[in-house]
């Protein structure tokens, strides 16, 4: 099979590829996304996949004239735990899911760079959907999603060592550029939706339409590219 892929542009427009086990990419190309909460990833003691700042809105790191104090009802006393405390980390529970992906734009084939090598030595990354209609893929989970304030975009990496605020589900520390991410995000509520069955307290499944794409093996991927 050939296929003619159209860029409106070198770097901006892109297609999505997932990376991942054959059998859950083929759920994908059946029309379910799966959506994992943020606490989730938080939890996952891989890695390549888990984040310890998974959803981070702050973090603070203390100085000279940094003092915290720990006062409870139950204790009659404030105690000083300055010395204890290397860093002050805010993670607000806003109920939000999301879905991973990764991106590739015309420049990265030109310049093969369209994933990193990092990506081949993760067993759980054996196999990569390749979704060829990506704006229609957009689209429908878009629609699917859409009493739900869905966000998609790519993920901006910023350096979590030093002091930051106003951070997001789409921000993410530099060790992890490698992986070239675009994610959506919803914020889940409890209610009956047409497209959404939860499996679990941190599971979504979404239910769009398929669209075309092609699962192949992920050490393959990136020699199946050539440009006239």
């Amino acid at each position: 099979m050939q296929l003619n892929l159209h860029f409106k542009d070198e770097n901006e427009s892109f297609y999505l590829i997932k990376f991942g086990k054959k059998e859950h990419l083929e759920q994908i190309q059946n029309g379910v996304v799966r959506f994992s909460s943020l606490e989730k990833y938080r939890q996952i003691e891989n890695k390549a996949i888990g984040d310890k700042y998974e959803g981070l809105e702050s973090i603070s790191y203390k100085n000279k004239n940094t003092q915290i104090s720990f006062l409870h009802p139950a204790i009659n006393r404030e105690i000083d735990i300055t010395d204890s405390v290397h860093s002050l980390a805010v993670y607000p529970n806003k109920n939000i899911f999301i879905s991973c992906f990764s991106y590739f734009t015309k420049k990265d084939i030109i310049e093969h760079t369209i994933f990193s090598e990092k990506i081949l030595k993760e067993s759980e990354w054996e196999s990569v959907l390749f979704i060829i209609d990506s704006n229609r893929f957009v689209d429908n989970l878009a629609n699917a999603l859409s009493e739900f304030n869905c966000k998609g975009g790519k993920v901006e990496y910023i350096d979590l060592s030093v002091n930051q605020d106003s951070l997001d589900e789409f921000t993410k520390s530099p060790e992890f550029e490698y992986q070239k991410e675009l994610r959506f995000s919803l914020r889940y509520r409890e209610t009956a939706a047409k497209h959404i069955r939860k499996t679990d307290d941190c599971t979504l499944e979404v239910m769009i339409d398929k669209v075309d794409s092609v699962i192949v093996p992920a050490k393959d991927f990136r020699e199946s590219f050539f440009i006239d």
